[in-house]
């Protein structure tokens, strides 16, 4: 996805927009003031969004964390971390080794 980020700064995810292709994507219709995923969008475009934000927050390029770290960095953004985590590797945001024990960036 080619798109242009803006923030004030990296934790005020309530005022992210996201500039694609098409529309404008405001994330806090999705998260709080404070980071939290107040609901999982419907459309893919918005959910990608979402969850891409959530990956570069997360970790930084090249950094490997295992799942306790994950769940640790994981937990300012949800109570449902399995969820979320499970989330940001099926849509490619994060890589894991088949034994789950480090995770990446993608």
């Amino acid at each position: 996805m080619d798109s242009i980020l803006h923030s004030s700064s990296p934790e005020d995810y309530g005022r992210r927009v996201i500039r694609g292709e098409d529309n404008p994507i405001d994330l806090s219709r999705w998260i709080d003031a404070d980071g939290r995923i107040t609901q999982y969008p419907r459309r893919a475009a918005a959910r990608a969004a979402l969850l891409q934000t959530i990956g570069e927050g997360l970790l930084q390029p090249g950094e490997h964390l295992t799942e306790p770290e994950v769940n640790s960095r994981l937990e300012r953004h949800t109570d449902d971390i399995p969820t979320l985590r499970r989330y940001l590797i099926v849509h490619g945001v994060l890589s894991r080794d088949a034994d789950g024990s480090a995770y990446w960036r993608t």
